[in-house]
């Protein structure tokens, strides 16, 4: 065998083996060939029958990929193996965080036109543009000098059109090109974009619009939620908010309240926002809709309306809703991280690894406690407790 099926067949048989992984990775990376690489570690995924070992496997492989491409001498083609290995790991049903982080990567270095129309298109098959978005628009607000400004607003402007905001595209892509001379050809690439998708746009709202018209009571009030994100995409914030709260009044539903829900978000109406969580949270049939509609009532009281005592109630509601889930977990674990807040933080990841039933996410909470309460409460008896407990498991 040569060395190239050595490292794949090591892999294949240990695949949650980040050194096998190391071996591979590095073994392509090293000779630029990154096609190879691709199909190397399609041919792992494709072999993988336990969901849980290839869990195991997305997150390892983020890591080694990261620490590889980062330095890459052809960015270009490291920023696209980043888009397709998000694609081999997407998972549409957990909405696996490995692919995002993936794609984000591979957003932050957007080298070339190519490589962000590949984004755009990579963004829209995994439903993620939305969020990178969000991520995009905090990036450009805390973006430092000019050059960097510029790059955020151009990949903002991408991640915009994936997302169908054509709006926010054309505000990005018109900021970029007024402000930032280099960029200038690039944007007005991307302006010829938004006019296009405007015309589409506004194309697909009077279409809708002649169907809304002949429809019956219980098929209108879905086409009225999708003409309200529409309007919204094309600027029309005030006539999209308006139609989407009478459809909420009239016939609410999951959809209607979780596009309501980002187009709050979309204008920072958080007090709104707030009082329609109040509303719906306890009367959402889905339950995954019900979970981010907890999170997002606990983020934006603790974070955006800055009422800590309401927003930790609401994380302990939360909590209390999803004891040891994960994702509940993680998303505490940032709101308190935010808050500078070492001792709640402490206190919920004790809980969360007594509430969870999976032993890799049980020693990867006592190791964030462990170093918790070593290196910010300094408390080193307690430390080393949980380093002990961390052996026992090992």
């Amino acid at each position: 065998m040569s060395r190239k099926d050595d490292l794949l067949q090591s892999v294949k048989e240990a695949p949650t083996d980040k050194t096998a992984l190391d071996n591979l990775v590095a073994f392509f990376t090293q000779r630029g060939d990154f096609q190879a690489l691709y199909e190397s570690l399609r041919e792992v995924v494709e072999a993988m029958a336990d969901r849980g070992v290839l869990s195991e496997f997305r997150g390892k492989l983020v890591e080694v990929v990261k620490r590889h491409l980062d330095h890459a001498t052809d960015p270009v083609m490291a920023a696209n193996l980043k888009l397709r290995l998000a694609g081999l790991l997407f998972d549409r049903s957990t909405q696996s965080k490995e692919a995002v982080i993936l794609v984000t990567e591979a957003f932050e270095r957007l080298p070339s036109e190519e490589v962000a129309q590949r984004a755009v298109q990579m963004l829209t098959e995994m439903s993620l543009a939305r969020f990178v978005v969000l991520l995009l628009k905090r990036k450009v607000a805390s973006s430092q000098g000019a050059e960097r400004q510029g790059d955020a607003l151009f990949q903002l402007g991408h991640a915009a059109m994936a997302a169908g905001n054509v709006s926010l595209a054309q505000k990005s892509f018109e900021e970029l090109k007024s402000g930032h001379k280099s960029w200038r050809d690039k944007a007005e690439e991307g302006l010829k974009q938004t006019v296009e998708a405007t015309e589409e746009l506004q194309r697909v709202i009077a279409s809708l619009e002649e169907e809304i018209a002949a429809a019956n009571e219980i098929e209108r009030p879905s086409l009225q939620t999708r003409l309200g994100r529409l309007l919204m995409d094309l600027g029309r914030s005030d006539d999209g908010v308006a139609l989407l709260e009478r459809v909420m009044d009239e016939a609410p539903s999951d959809q209607v309240c979780m596009e309501l829900v980002a187009a709050y978000k979309e204008q920072e109406s958080w007090t709104a926002l707030v009082a329609l969580v109040d509303q719906w949270a306890e009367q959402v049939t889905d339950d995954e809709s019900k979970r981010e509609l907890l999170k997002e009532r606990a983020r934006v009281f603790t974070l955006k309306l800055q009422e800590k005592k309401k927003g930790y109630a609401a994380l302990k509601d939360l909590y209390k809703a999803y004891p040891g889930n994960a994702d509940v977990v993680e998303f505490c674990v940032n709101i308190y991280s935010a808050c500078d807040d070492h001792d709640a933080l402490a206190a919920l990841l004790g809980k969360a690894r007594q509430d969870t039933r999976d032993r890799d996410q049980e020693r990867r909470y006592l190791e964030w406690e462990a170093a918790l309460m070593w290196r910010q409460l300094g408390d080193l008896e307690a430390a080393e407790k949980l380093y002990r407990r961390i052996k026992s498991i090992d």
